[in-house]
């Protein structure tokens, strides 16, 4: 695919939205062409992201998942909002270890959505978290 493509969904924050989600995103990857890594990548985040804004973001109240996607020059820009609890993938979590004989090793998703997209900046706009990435292929 050349050009710029666009697309933008609004989801309801629901379990079966999550999956339809990761779905379109999918299927919008493999439309505009992207190698397999890419594809799967894209999926992991969308799916994170919208793991999280289900388990942290919305756990008191029902709300939107807005995400919009752009491809252009090879590379895809993933555009990730909700009405959450305000909330920055970006930043690592503070003293971040893992505690193996628990079996809690929280901040692996955060860690996931960093190292699979990169250019990664969030803004709270309008009572919105809006996360922008660009998608890695590694």
């Amino acid at each position: 695919m050349s050009g710029i493509h666009t697309a933008q969904w609004t989801f309801g924050a629901t379990q079966a939205a999550s999956s339809e989600a990761c779905r379109v995103a999918e299927a919008w990857a493999v439309e505009a062409k992207f190698e397999k890594a890419m594809v799967m990548n894209l999926v992991l985040v969308v799916e994170e992201l919208f793991t999280n804004t289900l388990k942290y973001g919305y756990s008191v109240k029902d709300g939107q998942v807005r995400i919009s996607l752009v491809y252009q020059n090879g590379c895809a820009e993933l555009i990730y909002a909700d009405q959450g609890q305000p909330f920055d993938p970006s930043r690592p979590p503070e003293n971040w270890q893992p505690d193996i004989a628990t079996g809690k090793v929280g901040g692996i998703g955060l860690r996931l959505i960093q190292t699979k997209g990169r250019d990664i900046r969030y803004a709270r706009e309008d009572g919105w978290n809006v996360l922008r990435l660009t998608v890695s292929d590694t």
